[in-house]
Formats: structure tokens, C-alpha cells, sequence
């Protein structure tokens, strides 16, 4: 039985459209509000109907409003908050930032953790296919990886991602970062990968219904505040590291330190 909104939600639900996803943002992001609100409140603050207000519910799982709202009501929202260090809380974008990563940690679907951490104990070739800041984030990742004892390398050039497709196969991954989820460049390495061999595809993307996510086997999605400071994207990437090292760490302490073996 779900102890809270989380564990009902990640059990439950059905693909979220555009629209949806930034409902469920805003309900995860103003939790301790939304938990007392009508639904004509929640349908007002987030510019939409009562219908889709109530398709939404729906779509999360639940019989209809009340019961939603009940969920959210048995979530101790207590930990979130302790999780959060004092000298954090000095402006609301500091909270916004934690509240940000901790969420996404928090809606990680299980069944995909697990099936991604059955992928990596066969201890496949492992190729990380970025661009722009995301691929700072890959570097971390692939740094990670290398530890432990796998295979990975980067292909964020032309030149590299034209080798990686020459060379990957099955059994092989590719992890793909991508905050929007709609860089052509990446869509056309995928598009390549799926017709040309058997390897499968894990992406991390943020909250909505992009291309990057509907070609990939395993998809994670992370929240993140858009940010841009003279036409550049600073929109952090932060939570793609935090999702990979939930899946490696978790793994790690399962398997009592052991988690991989080299071929």
C-alpha cells in the first residue's frame, strides 16, 4: 500500500501530457499549499480547467480530487525539509534549487532503477552522448563510472559520436543528458543507434514529454528552474548527476560494495 503522494503516484500513474507535467511541478514544488486547495484553487494557479485539473488526477492514479488531496495530506513533507540545511534557506531560489533536486531524486521510478542497474552488472560498453552544459554533467558521470570499473567513454563531437556509432552494439548503452530533450543533433545519434544495432538507450531529461524521451528504452526525468543571463542557458544540470549517482550508489550498497565485474 503507498505510504505517500510519491509512492501512489510512481505505482499508478499514466504518461503525463505537456500541460501535466507542469501541473505535477507545480503540485510537487508547492506541496504543503496545493494539499489545502480546492480544485478550482489548483486549476486557477496553474492557468487551466477543472476538467484537466481533474483529467490530471486521473491520469496520477486516483479516484478523483479528494482522494488526491488526502494522498497529499498523509505526505510528511518534514523530511524534505530537514534535508535542507539552515544556511540554505536565505533566498527563495536557494529553496527552489534544493527543492528541485530533492524531487527529482524522489520521483525516480523504481522499475526503471532496477532495470538500468540489471543492465550495468553485465558490465556493457558504456558510451555518454551530450551537448552544451549537459555534457559537463556526462564528464562527471563517465569520471564515476571509470571508478567503478567500467567502459565509457564520451561522444559529444562529430567525429566521436561517428565513431561510437560505428562501434556500438548490443549490450552496449548509451546514456544520453539533455535538459530540453529536442537537440536534433541528439535525436539523429538516437534515431541512428535504434536501426542500426541493439544497444539500448537511457536518457535523463527534463519534465515533459520530448523527443529525446519517447526514443529511449529507460527514461529519468529532473526538475529544474530555467535560467538565462544574455541569451546563454544556465538552467542547471545539477539533478542529471544526481540521478545517475542514486542509480550507481544504490547499487554500490546492495551489492556490499561490489558493483561490477570486469570481463
Amino acid at each position: 500500500m503507498a505510504r505517500d503522494f510519491f509512492d501512489f503516484v510512481q505505482n499508478n500513474s499514466k504518461p503525463l501530457n505537456n500541460t501535466e507535467m507542469r501541473m505535477f511541478d507545480f503540485v510537487v514544488k508547492n506541496m504543503d499549499r496545493v494539499k489545502y486547495m480546492s480544485i478550482r484553487m489548483l486549476a486557477h494557479e496553474c492557468f487551466v480547467s477543472t476538467t484537466t485539473v481533474f483529467r490530471f488526477v486521473k491520469k496520477l492514479g486516483f479516484l478523483g480530487y479528494n482522494q488526491f488531496l488526502a494522498m497529499l495530506q498523509l505526505t510528511d513533507d518534514s523530511a524534505e525539509r530537514a534535508m535542507i540545511p539552515k544556511a540554505m534557506k536565505k533566498t527563495a531560489y536557494s529553496e527552489e534549487y534544493l527543492k528541485n533536486i530533492i524531487e527529482t531524486v524522489r520521483v525516480l521510478k523504481k522499475e526503471s532503477v532496477r532495470e538500468l542497474q540489471e543492465l550495468l552488472k553485465t558490465n556493457p560498453k558504456i558510451y555518454l552522448v551530450s551537448l552544451g552544459l549537459a555534457l559537463e554533467a556526462a564528464r562527471y558521470v563517465q569520471h564515476i563510472l571509470i571508478a567503478l570499473g567500467h567502459d565509457a567513454e564520451i561522444a559529444a563531437m562529430d567525429y566521436e559520436v561517428a565513431s561510437m556509432l560505428g562501434r556500438i552494439g548490443t549490450g552496449d548503452l548509451a546514456f544520453v543528458f539533455s535538459y530540453t530533450g529536442e537537440e536534433q543533433r541528439l535525436i539523429d545519434a538516437i534515431e541512428r543507434i535504434k536501426s542500426e544495432s541493439h544497444a539500448k538507450v537511457v536518457s535523463v531529461t527534463r519534465a515533459d514529454n520530448n523527443m529525446v524521451q519517447m526514443l529511449s528504452d529507460i527514461n529519468f526525468y529532473y526538475f529544474a528552474d530555467e535560467l538565462h543571463i544574455g541569451g546563454a542557458d544556465i538552467t542547471s544540470r545539477i539533478s542529471i548527476i544526481a540521478v545517475m549517482e542514486m542509480v550507481f550508489y544504490e547499487m554500490f550498497a546492495k551489492d556490499d560494495g561490489v558493483l561490477f565485474t570486469k570481463k
